[in-house]
């Protein structure tokens, strides 16, 4: 998640220096803040899902029924997660004027797809 910010902070600033004086690029503290306070609500939704998982398995032995072990929300979330900021990295870089190799780009891509049909098949 640093990485992403810092990387993203890095490609407005090189956009600034592409587009003088248009206010659409660059940094600003505004988007800056934005950018912060998801990152803390990506670990609160990870932190839920580390609960709803222990909840879980404590109701499930106190009742007597088995999970499948495979079966973790929080597992899921946090590689979804890991995968979306690696996506985001990759974007920033291109943003750079860095060359990103297409298969990279679609092979992370192709990755969140496969964990976002693994969580809905878990429903």
């Amino acid at each position: 998640m640093v990485i992403d910010y810092l990387s993203g902070m890095s490609a407005s600033a090189v956009e600034a220096l592409d587009h003088p004086g248009d206010s659409h690029y660059g940094w600003s503290s505004r988007k800056g803040a934005k950018g912060i306070v998801k990152k803390v609500a990506y670990f609160c939704v990870i932190l839920a899902a580390i609960a709803i998982d222990y909840v879980l398995i404590k109701a499930s032995g106190q009742l007597g029924l088995s999970l499948p072990v495979n079966v973790r929300l929080s597992l899921l979330v946090t590689a979804w997660y890991l995968v979306n900021e690696a996506l985001s990295i990759i974007e920033n870089a291109g943003r750079m004027g860095a060359p990103v190799p297409e298969w990279l780009a679609k092979y992370i891509a192709v990755l969140k797809n496969k964990i976002d049909s693994k969580a809905g098949s878990k429903e």
